[in-house]
């Protein structure tokens, strides 16, 4: 009984979220590109976000520097990466977010002749 009670109070205390979070500590997203990440200029990248341990629906947005770009919310985004682009990947579930890990590009000058 004092189990369910601690239960009972955390869970109201702190919401579904942060009680699934305690249930599934290792939830989140990765990310993967699928090239190296030193690139020739306008060379096109996908990126797949990989979902960690849940099934839970869950929702995306991937970001260039911190930035939403919008409409990209699947599990692939096909991308031309500038020098230095930033790529990340947020996931969602119930209310509570999770920023994948980090792709930094190195994109080589334009050459123009």
């Amino acid at each position: 009984m004092k189990y369910i009670l601690i239960f009972l109070m955390v869970f109201m205390l702190s919401g579904c979220s942060a009680m699934y979070d305690i249930l599934h500590p290792k939830t989140g997203v990765e990310i993967m590109a699928s090239r190296n990440r030193n690139l020739a200029y306008g060379t096109i990248v996908t990126l797949v976000a990989v979902n960690k341990n849940t099934s839970f629906h869950y929702s995306l947005q991937w970001q260039v520097d911190g930035s939403n770009i919008p409409g990209e919310t699947e599990n692939r985004f096909m991308y031309v990466p500038d020098n230095k682009d930033v790529v990340t990947c947020v996931m969602t579930i119930w209310g509570a977010t999770y920023t994948s890990n980090k792709i930094r590009f190195h994109v080589k000058e334009r050459v123009v002749k």
